[in-house]
C-alpha cells in the first residue's frame, strides 16, 4: 500500500489555515482595543437636575464662596436643592465646604462626590486627573471674570465696565483659549473610533478563504492519487 508525505502535503493547508486565523484574531483584537481606549464610560449624570435626583451622591463647594451666595438667593429649583443638599451634607461632613481645593480633589476621585465651583479650577483638575471630567451644565451668574479693588474705591465701577466690554467683545475667552493650558492625555485626545471589522479586511479575508480552498482540495487530491 503505498504511503503518503502528509507533512510536505499538508504544508499549503495549515499555512492558509494561519493566515486566515491571524486575520480573525487581528480583527478581533482591534475591535476591543477600539472598545477599550475610545469609548470611555458615560458619567453618571450629565446636568445639575440629575444630580439633585441621585441619592447615592453628594456634592460640595469652596465655602464662603460666590457660588454659594448665588445658589442661596437663586429662584430656580433645582439650584435650590443644590444648595438645600449643600447645607444638608455640611452638617455631617464639614468639609464639603472645605476651603482646600485639594480635600475637594481627593473626594472628587474618591467617588459619588460632585465638586461645584468655577470652570478653570474643574477643567485644571480634569487636565490632570484622566478620572474628572467636567460637565457642561452651567449655574447662572457664576462664569465671570473678577478682579478685587479696596472697598468704596473709585476704581471699582471702571474695571467693572472694562471687563464687561472684554466680555462682551469676547477678548476674553479668546485670551482665555489662547493662555489656558490644553486638555493632555485624557479627554482632550479622545477621537471616536473606527471600528474594524470583516467587512474592512474583505479583500485579504478573501483571498485567505481562497487559498484555505485550494489547500483543502490539494491535499485531497494528494492523499487519494498519490
Amino acid at each position: 500500500m503505498p504511503t503518503v508525505d502528509i507533512s510536505g502535503a499538508a504544508r499549503p493547508f495549515f499555512a492558509a489555515w494561519c493566515i486566515l486565523a491571524l486575520l480573525l484574531t487581528s480583527s478581533y483584537t482591534c475591535q476591543l482595543t477600539s472598545l477599550l481606549v475610545s469609548s470611555p464610560a458615560p458619567p453618571p449624570f450629565t446636568s445639575l437636575a440629575e444630580m439633585v435626583g441621585r441619592n447615592d451622591f453628594r456634592w460640595g463647594t469652596t465655602g464662603g464662596s460666590k457660588l454659594l451666595r448665588i445658589l442661596r438667593a437663586s429662584n430656580d429649583n433645582v439650584e435650590q436643592a443644590v444648595y438645600r443638599g449643600l447645607m444638608k451634607f455640611a452638617k455631617d461632613d464639614p468639609d464639603v465646604l472645605s476651603l482646600d481645593p485639594n480635600v475637594q480633589l481627593r473626594k472628587v476621585l474618591g467617588g459619588h462626590y460632585a465638586f461645584l465651583g468655577e470652570g478653570a479650577t474643574v477643567e485644571h483638575w480634569a487636565a490632570e486627573h484622566c478620572d474628572v471630567i467636567a460637565l457642561p451644565d452651567r449655574i447662572t451668574g457664576l462664569e465671570s471674570y473678577n478682579i478685587f479693588t479696596p472697598k468704596f474705591s473709585t476704581l471699582a465701577a471702571k474695571m467693572n465696565h472694562i471687563l464687561l466690554r472684554l466680555q462682551d467683545t469676547g477678548v476674553l475667552s479668546y485670551l482665555h483659549n489662547r493662555w489656558y493650558p490644553k486638555l493632555a492625555g485624557c479627554h482632550g485626545n479622545l477621537t471616536p473610533s473606527t471600528s474594524i471589522s470583516l467587512t474592512t479586511l474583505q479583500g485579504p479575508f478573501y483571498v485567505a478563504v481562497g487559498g484555505l480552498v485550494m489547500a483543502t482540495v490539494t491535499l485531497v487530491v494528494e492523499m487519494i492519487w498519490f
